[in-house]
């Protein structure tokens, strides 16, 4: 199996402001896998709602992956109403496909 972790930060209490660009970092660990998790560009994909956000790829020694949205795309968000954050990672040779949900708040 594999997991999906937020950044400390990113569990706590993530918000989004609308029309301001937003950021975060996430984790991708493959469970009982031996070595570092490596993969090729665009496994992991991010999402709120039916918005797709850029995600930098993971390289070769590390898990870590950082997922962005812009201004443009966090305008057309509604405040106010809890959103869901959907991180997929597509899974590589012995490291499985898995999703996380995390809910942010739009202000």
């Amino acid at each position: 199996a594999t997991s999906i972790y937020g950044t400390p930060s990113f569990n706590s209490n993530p918000t989004v402001t609308r029309g301001l660009p937003a950021s975060w970092q996430f984790e991708v660990v493959p469970t009982g896998s031996t070595g570092a998790l490596s993969v090729p560009v665009g496994a992991v994909t991010a999402k709120i709602g039916s918005i797709t956000g850029q995600v930098t790829p993971i390289s070769s020694g590390t898990a870590s992956v950082t997922v962005s949205f812009t201004s443009a795309q966090t305008k057309s968000l509604p405040a106010g109403s809890p959103q869901t954050l959907t991180v997929s990672f597509a899974g590589y040779d012995n490291h499985q496909h898995s999703v996380q949900t995390f809910e942010i708040t739009v202000q």
